[in-house]
C-alpha cells in the first residue's frame, strides 16, 4: 500500500521552525536538467565523523539544525549541476500529536527555476498518486518495509492539464519509513514560488544517492 499525499508538516499552520537561507555550490554526477545552469564547484563543510558527500549542499550550520532533530537525518548525497540548497526547515510540528514531533524539508532549486524538495514527516498519508509510477532503487537507506509484497514507488504526472488533483507537473516518491521517521523526495508538490519540476530520472537518481547524516 503506497504511504503519499502532502505532508502532515504544512506552511499553513503555524510551525516553530528554524530557518535558514543559504546558497550552497556542490560536486555532483548527475546530466544536468533541461535548461539547468550548472555552478561553480565550492568548498562542502563537514561535520567531525560525517561523510563528504552526505554534506552536499548543506552548511555546517545546516547540518547541525538538521542534527539536533534527534531523528536520523535522510539526504541525497548527489545533486545534479547547478542546484543549490535553498532553504532548511527544522523544527516541532505540533500537529503530531501530544508534544508535536521532529520534522524538516530542505528545498533545492537551481537558477532556471527548476526545484525538489526532501521532506521528513511523522505521519498523517492518503490520498491520490498519478498513474505513472516506477519501482525505487534505495541502497543506501536502511528502512521499513511498507507492506508484505509492496515495493515503494516513485510517482508523477508528464504534462499540466490544469484539472485537480494535479493540475501542473509533479514527482514525489511514496513516504519511506525509517526508524523513527518518514521521508520522501517530491518535486512540484510544496507551494514554492516560480518551480518546476524534475524529471522523473533524476527523481529516481536522488533517491537511489539518499543516505542518513551520522553525528
Amino acid at each position: 500500500m503506497p504511504l503519499t499525499q502532502l505532508p502532515i508538516f504544512r506552511r499553513t499552520a503555524p510551525v516553530m521552525l528554524l530557518t535558514v537561507l543559504v546558497a550552497c555550490a556542490q560536486s555532483v554526477s548527475f546530466a544536468a536538467e533541461p535548461g539547468a545552469r550548472s555552478t561553480e564547484r565550492g568548498t562542502v563543510p563537514t561535520l567531525a565523523g560525517l561523510p563528504h558527500t552526505a554534506a552536499v549542499g548543506l552548511s555546517t550550520k545546516q547540518l547541525e539544525q538538521l542534527l539536533s532533530l534527534g531523528i536520523k537525518v535522510a539526504v541525497p548525497t548527489r545533486v545534479p549541476p547547478g542546484f543549490a540548497v535553498e532553504k532548511v526547515e527544522a523544527g516541532i510540528d505540533p500537529w503530531a500529536g501530544p508534544g508535536g514531533s521532529p520534522v524538516y524539508t530542505i528545498f533545492y532549486r537551481e537558477p532556471g527555476g527548476t526545484c525538489f524538495a526532501i521532506e521528513s514527516s511523522s505521519g498523517g498519508f492518503g490520498g491520490p498518486v498519478p498513474e505513472n509510477s516506477r519501482p525505487l532503487d534505495l541502497p543506501s537507506l536502511p528502512l521499513i518495509a511498507a507492506s508484505e509484497g509492496y515495493q515503494y514507488q516513485l510517482f508523477w504526472t508528464d504534462k499540466r492539464t490544469g484539472e485537480p488533483p494535479f493540475p501542473d507537473p509533479v514527482v514525489f516518491s511514496d513516504w519511506l519509513q525509517g526508524q523513527d521517521s518518514f521521508y520522501r523526495l517530491s518535486s512540484g508538490v510544496l507551494d514554492r514560488q516560480g518551480c518546476r519540476s524534475i524529471s522523473p530520472e533524476t527523481a529516481l537518481q536522488l533517491v537511489a544517492s539518499f543516505q542518513y547524516l551520522r553525528p
